[in-house]
């Protein structure tokens, strides 16, 4: 990264999963060198902007849509349902298996 800082005229954007970004180590490393960017679900005014309701039947079947799978910005009007779960499954299963419990893993004391 410090290589591609140094040839060329660019901005550099590192992420990974919160446990390894809240770690002392990560921390250290950046030391005065980071600036977290905080990356939120859509509201539900968002959500309404990418789907386009026309009427209140279509609001009252986005509204559900949004209720039941979320404001996640990957979501888009044409993608079907099944595709939609198969990745917040994914997700879950990032957060559970490399979050927490990597991070559970490497905690010494009891909980």
């Amino acid at each position: 990264m410090n290589s591609f800082r140094t040839d060329l005229d660019c901005d550099i954007y590192v992420t990974g999963s919160n446990a390894y970004l809240l770690s002392t180590d990560i921390s250290t490393r950046l030391t005065g060198r980071s600036i977290p960017i905080a990356v939120l679900p859509f509201s539900f005014s968002e959500y309404c902007v990418l789907n386009r309701p026309g009427n209140v039947a279509d609001m009252m079947r986005i509204f559900g849509r949004y209720v039941t799978l979320g404001g996640f910005p990957f979501i888009r009007p044409e993608m079907p349902e099944e595709a939609i779960l198969q990745r917040l499954d994914e997700i879950k299963s990032d957060i559970i298996l490399k979050d927490i419990c990597m991070r559970r893993e490497n905690i010494t004391a009891p909980i």
